[in-house]
């Protein structure tokens, strides 16, 4: 096998033990009901504090009512919640749950306990050299 096959390979395996950590965690929050795109919505909701029906379906460039069929959903899930605007009584602002935070920063959650598992494995110092692998790759790459 050639170093790009290996690389490949090493890469590859990496990446399944991190989805791997990003499984576990979905199973603790019991998100078998939930779909990649509600994931990504709940992502948007938690970037974006306070956001409006009018605001998410622009940020999604989708129709008011797909937003409204989306934002059912997710508070159903209770995943976020609804709240009045104090601006204005007409709208609404989506806030997340503590349940809908923690799904839509699940891949953190995944990679710390997999970060976790790593220092526990790695000395100081393989560690530091990781790191300075990483920046090297990141740096090379914007």
């Amino acid at each position: 096998m050639n170093r790009k096959q290996l690389l490949f390979e090493s890469v590859n395996d990496f990446i399944e033990k991190m989805t791997s950590f990003d499984i576990k965690v979905a199973n603790q929050l019991e998100m078998t009901d939930l779909k990649v795109k509600q994931l990504f919505y709940l992502k948007i909701i938690d970037d974006n504090e306070s956001l409006t029906h009018s605001q998410l379906a622009e940020i999604l460039q989708i129709s008011k009512p797909s937003v409204t069929e989306i934002v059912n959903k997710l508070v159903s899930s209770n995943c976020i919640i609804k709240e009045r605007s104090p601006e204005d009584g007409r709208v609404y602002n989506l806030k997340l749950t503590e349940k809908g935070k923690k799904i839509a920063r699940i891949k953190k959650i995944g990679m710390k306990q997999f970060v976790d598992n790593i220092t526990k494995i790695l000395k100081d110092n393989e560690i530091d050299t990781l790191v300075k692998l990483f920046d090297k790759i990141i740096s090379e790459h914007n």
